[in-house]
């Protein structure tokens, strides 16, 4: 896992701005640094050490006529190196970017969809005078880019490119609105005007020539569309256990995230029964009774003998952490949850983890979320299985867990939308209408999983990456192993849910390997802190004095601070809770502290 930054086109950037970008990167790659320039290309890289810890792996890396930066892990690079040693290439090192080299040397693009991993790489191919970069199936690796006249920069993170810009950017109020209204992107832009990512599963060809810089962006991977098939208990399992052999190879120690639920905890145990001791993580609220995960973390810890640490996540530790987090991230995305994933990665750094595995996309792939059953039923009503959507619906009405988990999940959310609405300031609010994804009830359930890896994950991947490279942190994510998410997304959708119970697939899949208290569990709690009591109690007087006092620069700027008042005054959980509101207002603040030296206001 590594940071990378550069450029191709026009006049290039000055060395020092390059030097100044990869400082931003030092998280990404503690490890290591390196740039090469060469005529109107520069390549630069940060290294965290995973694979060959010797400095044969230092980035860039040339190959004849081929130089790569490289961020990620090909996780099948044992296997191609075998193939291409076959083929005639000859290895000097023992990492998976020379493995990446020989690949694209010998099947140019075409390698890609060999690679199993994930993924964010730039290479410049001096024969054809072209810069190829390419994100992996899924986008757990970032890319972002910008163009400038007939200069393309790129780099893994946005902080990179504004430093080799050195020129102050206009705030992007349509992303600022969209985040606002849903929580997440609805496109390749970000916060920064004019700096984009580059999609999951695409690749970017750029080539300088006398008629200026040619910029071609394709697709190279394709979600497949449902069939009739069904998945298999026994399939299933075999592509789950291979996705977590293949992301135990690593040169430096693993740690696994456990929350208590399905995902994380199938993938300890999957690590378990390949021969690996897990040691695992979690985090917990100790004023938060209800929200207590610890019962189903010490299961797991009996039934495996885990070496297993935790640690409490307070008010305090919340507040202090929520501006450094979001210079990290850049810019907020998804939700406040991801202040206790940086605390959790830095509980495991301070244990000496370097690559961490977690359940992260169990939910999108599988069905977990509560706004999956609407749409599982339409597809019930659209295919006409009259009785079996009778059946479900009978069940659902008798089930007090669904009533009060999805009722209150789905109050919680509009809550939330109803707190949000007008905090975007009325001269600066875009035009458009954001809202987007769960807010469509009319989604079949294919459609439903589709939209939520397209336009959801992305945003919670945002979030892994960054609340783990905030520490220097490689995270691995086996659910997301691409020959899974081929599988499952090709099954029948209509059998991950049944009645109130969600991801019935993954949980039959995972019952003999896990204790029946955590499989059959129907209630969803995420890795949510308890924010609207936070709000009102312990962290009230720093929320106002943040939002509303002389050193304020949101209310001033982006935000109406009429509403940021309101919502304020008005908050008073459980009866009237604008904790959502809160929290992004606050957010927004941190950005904007961060990064106002960098930002048109």
């Amino acid at each position: 896992m590594c940071g990378i930054a550069g450029y191709v086109g026009g006049s290039g950037i000055p060395r020092e701005r390059m030097l100044a970008a990869l400082a931003t990167l030092t998280h990404r790659g503690p490890d290591a640094q390196g740039l090469w320039t060469a005529h109107e290309v520069g390549l630069g890289h940060r290294r965290l050490a995973v694979i060959d810890l010797s400095d044969a792996g230092v980035q860039p890396m040339r190959l004849g006529h081929l130089t790569i930066v490289f961020n990620g892990e090909i996780y099948n690079y044992i296997e191609l190196r075998h193939e291409l040693r076959e083929l005639g290439h000859t290895f000097r090192t023992g990492t998976d970017t020379e493995v990446l080299l020989a690949a694209y040397a010998q099947w140019g693009r075409d390698c890609l969809p060999r690679l199993n991993g994930m993924w964010a790489f730039a290479l410049w191919d001096e024969s054809e005078r072209q810069l190829i970069c390419a994100r992996d199936r899924i986008g757990v690796k970032p890319l972002v880019y910008a163009r400038r006249g007939d200069t393309l920069v790129f780099a893994s993170e946005a902080k990179a490119i504004l430093a080799m810009l050195d020129a102050p950017v206009a705030v992007n109020t349509a992303e600022v609105a969209a985040w606002l209204a849903s929580g997440y992107s609805h496109s390749d832009d970000t916060w920064f005007d004019g700096i984009r990512k580059l999609p999951p599963g695409h690749w970017l060809a750029a080539t300088p020539g006398p008629d200026g810089l040619r910029v071609d962006i394709r697709r190279w991977w394709h979600i497949p569309e449902e069939t009739s098939a069904h998945a298999t208990p026994q399939e299933l399992r075999a592509l789950l256990a291979d996705a977590v052999c293949l992301r135990l190879r690593s040169d430096v120690p693993l740690g696994f995230h456990l929350s208590g639920g399905t995902d994380s905890s199938g993938v300890v145990a999957l690590a378990a029964c390949a021969g690996h001791a897990p040691h695992t993580f979690s985090g917990h609220f100790p004023d938060a009774p209800e929200l207590d995960e610890r019962p189903h973390v010490q299961a797991m810890r009996e039934r495996l003998g885990l070496a297993h640490r935790e640690t409490l996540i307070t008010p305090e530790a919340w507040r202090r952490s929520l501006g450094e987090l979001i210079r990290v991230m850049d810019h907020p995305e998804a939700g406040p949850g991801a202040v206790n994933q940086y605390l959790l990665n830095a509980l495991m750094r301070e244990n000496g983890v370097v690559v961490s595995l977690g359940g992260q996309g169990g939910d999108e792939l599988f069905g977990g979320y509560w706004h999956h059953v609407p749409s599982h039923l339409r597809s019930l009503a659209t295919r006409g299985m009259r009785g079996r959507l009778v059946r479900e619906l009978a069940g659902l009405a008798t089930s007090g867990t669904f009533l009060r988990e999805a009722l209150g999940a789905a109050l919680r959310r509009l809550r939330g939308q109803h707190a949000s609405h007008g905090l975007l300031a009325h001269d600066v609010a875009p035009a458009t209408n954001s809202a987007h994804g769960w807010t469509r009830p009319e989604m079949g359930m294919a459609k439903r999983l589709r939209d939520d890896v397209l336009h959801y994950l992305p945003a919670l991947l945002h979030v892994e990456d960054r609340t783990s490279m905030a520490w220097s942190i490689e995270s691995r994510l086996p659910l997301l192993d691409y020959r899974l998410v081929e599988y499952v997304l090709a099954r029948d959708s209509l059998d991950h849910i049944r009645g109130p119970r969600l991801k019935v697939v993954l949980r039959e899949t995972l019952a003999p390997l896990l204790p029946p208290t955590i499989t059959a569990r129907c209630d969803k709690r995420g890795f949510n802190a308890p924010l609207g009591a936070w709000f009102a109690g312990p962290l009230a007087d720093w929320t106002r004095r943040t939002l509303l006092g002389p050193d304020a620069i949101a209310t001033g700027t982006l935000l109406d601070a009429s509403v940021v008042a309101h919502a304020l005054d008005t908050h008073a959980p459980p009866r009237r809770d604008n904790a959502d509101a809160i929290w992004k207002a606050l957010a927004i603040e941190a950005w904007l502290t961060a990064y106002r030296h960098r930002l048109l206001l």
